[in-house]
Formats: C-alpha cells, sequence, structure tokens
C-alpha cells in the first residue's frame, strides 16, 4: 500500500467475507475491507466491526422509520447535510426520555411538549 504512510498508527488491514442466502437458495457474498489502528487480533477487530454496524443500523432504521428518510430526496446545496443533521439532533432529543414512538407523536401534535422536550436536552447536554 504506497499509502500506508498517511495513516499514522495503522496496525491492520481488514477483510471481513459476509455470506447470506437468498430468497431461491442462491447465495449474497459480500467482502468489505477496513484499515485499523487495532492489532490484528481476529475476536477483537470482528467485535468492533460488529458494534460499528449494529449502531449504524439501529441508527438509520430509527431514521427512516421515524423520518422516512429513505422516501424523501433532498438534492439542493447543502439541504441533504443540514436536514440529515437536524434529523439526527431531533432523534437525540427523542431519545433522552422513555417512550420514543410517543414522544414523537406528542412533539408533532404538541407544541408544548415540543419545546419542553428541546428545553430538557438542551439544558442536559449543553
Amino acid at each position: 500500500m504506497p499509502q500506508k504512510d498517511q495513516w499514522k498508527n495503522l496496525k491492520s488491514i481488514i477483510m471481513v467475507k459476509s455470506e447470506r442466502l437468498l430468497p431461491r437458495q442462491s447465495i449474497s457474498i459480500e467482502r468489505r475491507y477496513y484499515i485499523s489502528s487495532l492489532p490484528a487480533k481476529a475476536l477483537k477487530v470482528a467485535n468492533a466491526i460488529r458494534k460499528h454496524w449494529g449502531i449504524e443500523n439501529n441508527l438509520h432504521r430509527q431514521l427512516d422509520i421515524k423520518f422516512f428518510e429513505d422516501g424523501r430526496v433532498v438534492n439542493t446545496g447543502n439541504a441533504a447535510e443540514n436536514l440529515a443533521i437536524f434529523k439526527r439532533l431531533a432523534l437525540n432529543m427523542l431519545r433522552s426520555g422513555k417512550g420514543l414512538l410517543g414522544r414523537h407523536k406528542k412533539c408533532g401534535w404538541n407544541e408544548g411538549y415540543l419545546r419542553e422536550v428541546a428545553t430538557k436536552f438542551f439544558i442536559k447536554f449543553f
């Protein structure tokens, strides 16, 4: 790798091969590659990768279900990036209490409750 000197603390290069059985008995094989500052210990690296994708998949699922993220196309200037930031902020505000779905609906219907959730979040974290 000619660019390896550009990554300080590079300790391992990882390839993960995933196989899954699709309908009609066909098999899907996917390879993903990673560079890491972790030592090349398979179990430790595998756990870190699973944890990363677990968080990523959970976040994407929540954004898609709560905010219909996959169903909307925004491609004007920085609008998509800005909207994504606000969606994650809103999701974090809603997560700061129990009953995510109920809180989401209540915030949509009750401006006073929305203000209360936002105020508590910003006082708690900022």
